[in-house]
């Protein structure tokens, strides 16, 4: 697989007390077919982390090189797919999380404009916090003083970077931690204005309210309990009552609103949130799925209801939505929590059914049912731009921006029900309170 070098904080990659893994030497394509006469199935790899998204803000070191890792794939497959018995004409991209917000990247770009036909996004999009990287030059000054390289001069400090051995860069990952793994994500794409050759000079929200859209069909999935990807850093009443007491100090960094909100309206922010969704209690377990429903609600769903009506409203091809509620026989919450506890479908539990996984998903009848939806509702959409299904009629999102928001709701493979929703994630809370992002963002703030 060659996976590129990156730091694993989770256990889920089975290496041992080594949380390192994969080589500088990454970029490759892997490419499946069962016959040449069916589905062809191509995985990309990019760098990752700071090797992918570091920036200096200039032309030295512009930033995003692992979204122009994928833009180069993109177009060694628009330009190669024959010959693996694939159709160039008809090329579906699709991701997870990060992979998710790329996906949604590349519907926005002009320089992956003609390169796919339909794009499928899971968990993840372009206007939520964490898919942009603010103070990167910052960040990169940081790393250089962490592994001894001179930062006055920005040309010999990357020199002295391109010197350090890729494991040693990697390993400094968990140092830009303030607390577990918070920051959620500390190294992303940047607005990339300052380049000779920018992949990304506009924000997003900016592209798509001037309706600067690829217009191809685009596939949003949710899964109910999408905050549990930082939620099982929470599972001890230990962990609880830390956060409890120091809950206006970490929440900042916790949400990511440290570089988009006034440090002097931090604590305010901070408070607005512990009374909209905790009121007088406390966090305990007892309660973890209020504060699973923050996560969920700012890290992924508040913004989500934003993507999903600007980017419907953009474009003349559908916008489908799906909200994912199936937890099967087992869910990745088994590898953060160590138990088998029900917590409900969370962050890339939809993969399980689509993809090989660290997890069993065929195990059961039910199990392998929902494998064979999963893959017909992927298949019917990068066939036709239409996910389609035997049991019930699947609505797109409406062309009007205020119109409920229409999708699939998946609780099991017998149980599909369409839905409608005024608002994604308590998005009118969100919105009320004074992040500067999105229809707020503020140049100089990146």
């Amino acid at each position: 697989m060659h996976e590129c070098l990156q730091y694993l904080p989770l256990s889920v990659s089975n290496e041992g007390p080594n949380p390192i893994l994969g080589s500088e030497d990454c970029l490759h394509l892997n490419v499946y077919s069962p016959n040449l006469n069916d589905v062809v199935v191509v995985t990309i790899n990019y760098r990752l982390g700071l090797l992918g998204f570091l920036s200096t803000e200039d032309d030295v070191v512009p930033g995003n090189n692992g979204l122009k890792d994928q833009i180069l794939a993109l177009r060694w497959i628009k330009e190669n797919i024959q010959y693996f018995g694939g159709n160039s004409s008809s090329i579906t991209i699709t991701g997870a999380s990060a992979g998710a917000a790329s996906v949604h990247f590349h519907t926005l770009s002009s320089k992956s404009k003609g390169l796919f036909h339909k794009a499928i996004s899971s968990s993840g999009s372009m206007l939520n916090h964490w898919a942009l990287m603010e103070n990167s030059l910052s960040k990169t000054k940081q790393l250089a003083n962490l592994v001894g390289c001179t930062t006055e001069n920005v040309e010999e400090m990357v020199d002295c970077l391109r010197e350090r051995p890729g494991q040693q860069i990697v390993a400094q990952y968990p140092k830009f931690n303030v607390w577990h793994s918070t920051p959620f994500c500390t190294f992303a794409p940047v607005l990339d204005s300052w380049s000779a050759d920018p992949v990304f000079p506009q924000h997003p929200y900016q592209l798509l309210k001037e309706k600067k859209v690829n217009d191809v069909p685009w596939m949003l999935g949710e899964m109910a309990v999408e905050g549990h990807i930082n939620g099982f850093e929470y599972y001890s009443e230990e962990t609880l009552k830390y956060l409890d007491e120091h809950w206006n100090e970490l929440m900042p960094y916790i949400l990511g609103y440290n570089s988009t909100a006034k440090s002097s309206d931090s604590q305010i922010i901070g408070e607005k949130i512990r009374q909209e969704y905790l009121g007088v209690e406390v966090p305990t377990i007892g309660n973890l799925k209020k504060l699973l429903k923050i996560f969920s609600d700012r890290l992924f769903s508040a913004d989500f209801d934003k993507s999903l009506r600007m980017h419907s409203t953009a474009i003349k091809s559908p916008v489908y939505y799906y909200l994912f509620n199936y937890r099967g026989t087992h869910s990745f919450t088994e590898l953060t929590t160590k138990t088998n506890e029900d917590l409900g479908a969370t962050h890339g539990d939809d993969l399980m059914y689509l993809t090989s996984s660290l997890l069993d998903s065929q195990s059961t009848e039910q199990d392998r049912s929902m494998t064979k939806l999963m893959v017909d509702i992927y298949l019917s959409f990068a066939r036709n731009g239409k996910p389609e299904t035997n049991q019930v009629h699947w609505e797109p999102v409406s062309k009007i921006e205020m119109d409920p928001i229409k999708y699939l709701n998946i609780n099991s493979p017998s149980s599909l029900v369409s839905g409608e929703s005024t608002q994604l994630g308590n998005r009118k809370f969100w919105d009320s309170l004074p992040f500067q992002e999105n229809e707020n963002f503020k140049e100089d703030g990146n």
